[in-house]
């Protein structure tokens, strides 16, 4: 991470971004999914997630352009887990007002990380203009 600056939380930031963008993806498909028949209700493991960021587990995209930010790719499906919850009739595990509270939970975290990367950036460019 390097590009932008040395400093580790920004980088640990831009990474946990990426993790609130999974939740967020695999928060909108336990929604959509709440009337199937079967479907178990599934979330992102942010332990695992830093674990295997903090491992080396996680590989990281190629940048094609210094201006973009790396991302990562791989490990995600062994991120997800079966959320322990009461079935209906039909099998499903989906609560819908526990999903809404955790896409709340996730936008909030989300909007922190967003906070705290550009204080961050806000920061260099004031260095870097000398002010």
């Amino acid at each position: 991470m390097g590009i932008i600056t040395n400093d580790k939380s920004v980088e640990w930031a831009i990474q946990a971004l990426d993790w609130c963008v999974r939740r967020q993806r695999v928060i909108s498909s336990n929604i959509v999914n709440r009337d199937t028949p079967g479907y178990r209700a599934t979330d992102v493991d942010f332990k695992k997630v830093m674990e295997q960021i903090d491992s080396g587990a996680e590989q990281v995209l190629r940048q094609t352009d210094p201006v973009h930010l790396p991302g990562l790719s791989g490990g995600a499906s062994q991120v997800l887990t079966v959320k322990d919850a009461a079935e209906g009739l039909d099998g499903n595990s989906v609560n819908l007002s526990e999903e809404m509270a955790r896409l709340t939970e996730n936008n909030y975290m989300y909007q922190a990380l967003l906070k705290h990367v550009n204080r961050k950036l806000q920061g260099l460019k004031i260095a870097i203009q000398g002010g």
